[in-house]
């Protein structure tokens, strides 16, 4: 089924999503762009830091392991760039949720 056009451009609203009409990107190559962004940002860090989670310090089995957390959360004015994140492990980066480092350090010491 073809999308419907809704939009004098002729662009469908799929088209526009997540800004990808204006760089002439589809959601498919939006996607892989957005990949490529995260896989260069994990590999940046795992020379960095080395292959393990910033806050457990347990190596990652696996790739699928990773995920990049903000260390200053960005509801604490934290910013989405490479000097702000860190790789974690899933439940770890679920554990802190929006805490800052010093909170979450906290936290795990039973303080928090």
């Amino acid at each position: 089924m073809p999308l419907q056009h809704d939009r004098s451009d002729g662009r469908s609203r799929k088209d526009n999503r997540a800004g990808c009409g204006k760089i002439g990107l589809g959601m498919g190559k939006w996607k892989r762009a957005i990949s490529l962004t995260k896989r260069w940002t994990r590999n940046q860090l795992i020379n960095k830091y080395g292959a393990i989670c910033f806050y457990c310090e347990e190596p990652f089995a696996n790739m699928k392991e990773i995920t990049l957390d903000h260390y200053l959360p960005l509801s604490k004015g934290g910013i989405s760039e490479l000097e702000n994140y860190r790789l974690a492990h899933f439940r770890c980066n679920q554990a802190k949720n929006d805490m800052t480092p010093e909170e979450f350090t906290e936290f795990q010491n039973g303080r928090g």
